[in-house]
């Protein structure tokens, strides 16, 4: 048996962590991939998933053992890649996970000349705000977001923004100007639920807490909000620029020093020398 065909079968069921979800993806029946599983533990001599009622759940050395066939098949890509390039022999798939925003402003312009440069790569867009796990789900490439809490994976920074505090004239005209920090906690506050401290907005050297929010998990809603005059609210820069030239949000407390904010893709560590993600990096980032 292919011991690399073995290891493949390995990794797609432990994403999908049950046997339905993985023969759709591998287009085997449930038996096969099963017999394919037993084969690695009669070969190791380990057990390598708990069979539960709910699923599969991975041992200790299942887990191990994840991690060590991710970087053999990255690395067996990575050489293959080399030796032919793996966009020129065959279809190749693009896992991307980006906010609206983000696809929006830097995905989507050159989204066409994309397309026809790599008409062999299919791109697997998930327009989405959340903090994936990328080994699990097969992710090659994080953008937009900049929490991401797993390991062996590489940050590339592709830019700056600052998080602004603003709000509509339409707003400020009935409910007031906020002149002082103090003064913003009297106010109704629009956030977004993927902070860790939601109900607080960072300055240098100090903080504002506030109580009378709203959540929301999406930016761009979350810059619909602040249009309509629901609220003021803090939200990163780039995503509101245009409305803040065209006066559409106006910019509070603009004497007072934001921190910097990267704007970033993530990709995995065993994966971001493989060239569709190189092709997508370069393409799109540079």
């Amino acid at each position: 048996m292919d011991k690399l065909a073995l290891l493949r079968t390995f990794v797609i069921t432990a994403r999908a962590g049950n046997l339905a979800g993985a023969s759709k993806k591998l287009h085997l029946t449930a038996p096969a991939i099963s017999k394919h599983i037993r084969a690695l533990e009669e070969y190791y001599k380990k057990s390598l998933f708990y069979r539960e009622r709910q699923g599969l759940k991975l041992t200790d050395i299942g887990e191990q053992f994840l991690v060590q066939a991710e970087r053999i098949l990255g690395e067996f890509e990575q050489q293959e890649t080399t030796l032919f390039g793996d966009m020129a022999k065959h279809e190749v798939t693009l896992k991307v996970v980006a906010s609206h925003i983000f696809m929006k402003r830097f995905i989507e312009p050159k989204l066409i000349d994309f397309i026809e440069a790599n008409p062999l790569l299919r791109l697997d867009l998930e327009i989405s705000e959340r903090i994936p796990l990328m080994e699990k789900e097969g992710i090659d490439i994080i953008g937009g977001m900049s929490v991401v809490t797993e390991e062996n994976v590489l940050m590339r920074k592709i830019g700056e923004t600052r998080y602004v505090c603003c709000a509509s004239p339409a707003y400020l005209k009935k409910y007031g100007k906020p002149n002082r920090l103090a003064d913003a906690k009297e106010h109704r506050w629009l956030t977004h639920s993927i902070r860790k401290r939601p109900n607080m907005v960072h300055f240098l050297g100090q903080e504002i807490e506030f109580d009378n929010y709203i959540l929301t998990n999406d930016s761009l809603y979350l810059r619909q909000l602040l249009l309509a005059g629901i609220g003021m609210g803090s939200i990163l820069e780039y995503m509101v620029d245009e409305d803040l030239q065209k006066g559409s949000l106006v910019e509070l407390f603009v004497d007072e020093t934001v921190p910097a904010v990267p704007i970033c893709c993530f990709t995995r560590r065993v994966h971001h020398k493989l060239s569709k993600v190189q092709a997508f990096m370069d393409f799109f980032l540079n």
